[in-house]
């Protein structure tokens, strides 16, 4: 599945949106969070001994957050992860990727909140990027891919300057790492990602 129709659909609807935003009272916070990173799906698969994942790792990240009513926000979003490469038996005698490694997610989404709940849903596309060393390697060329996002998650107050916000996402890209090499197939990954932060306001309350 590609991700680039959603992409265009949701770049549209934001378009719609901005006018009414800019009438309305503005509101900005910026939620710093610590994140949890795991993927679902395994970068290359042949049998239960020939098996290479991207490592589940922390990071850290910050959302910021443009409310124009108490329902509808957009939202900008980057994460760093520290996440390096699993392999299991690889078989490949001249090439043993190393485990360090990176990987960099920024976002844009739009935030539903219905009245009088402290749980919201999202949508949004973005970006994933694979760094480091796990990744330096002559012929790997595809390592940024556009990702559809889609997520839920609590946001409250505990006091009118500070409260908590919990959030599951899912990253769903296409990927192929070395293009028209037979190493790593087209895949499409699955990638979950776990935040929780405090939102700082910058501007209303």
């Amino acid at each position: 599945m590609s991700v680039r129709p959603f992409a265009r659909a949701l770049l549209v609807s934001l378009a719609l949106l901005t006018p009414v935003a800019v009438r309305a009272q503005v509101r900005l916070e910026v939620t710093p969070y610590f994140a949890s990173y795991y993927s679902t799906i395994d970068l290359r698969f042949v049998d239960a001994s020939n098996v290479e994942r991207q490592a589940a790792g922390p990071g850290a990240g910050a959302t910021v957050t443009w409310r124009f009513n108490n329902i509808w926000a957009v939202e900008g979003q980057t994460a760093v992860i520290q996440s390096g490469v699993m392999v299991k038996n690889t078989g490949f005698v001249n090439f043993e990727p190393p485990t360090e490694g990176r990987l960099t997610l920024t976002s844009a989404r739009l935030l539903f909140q219905p009245r009088r709940t402290n749980l919201y849903v999202m949508a949004g596309v973005g970006r994933v990027t694979r760094s480091g060393a796990a990744w330096d390697v002559q012929g790997f060329d595809g390592l940024t891919s556009t990702a559809m996002i889609v997520g839920f998650g609590v946001r409250t107050r505990v006091s009118p300057t500070w409260g908590f916000r919990l959030g599951t996402e899912m990253h769903l890209y296409d990927t192929n790492i070395d293009g028209a090499s037979a190493y790593y197939d087209a895949r499409q990954q699955r990638d979950v990602l776990v935040t929780i932060g405090v939102p700082i306001p910058l501007i209303g309350r």
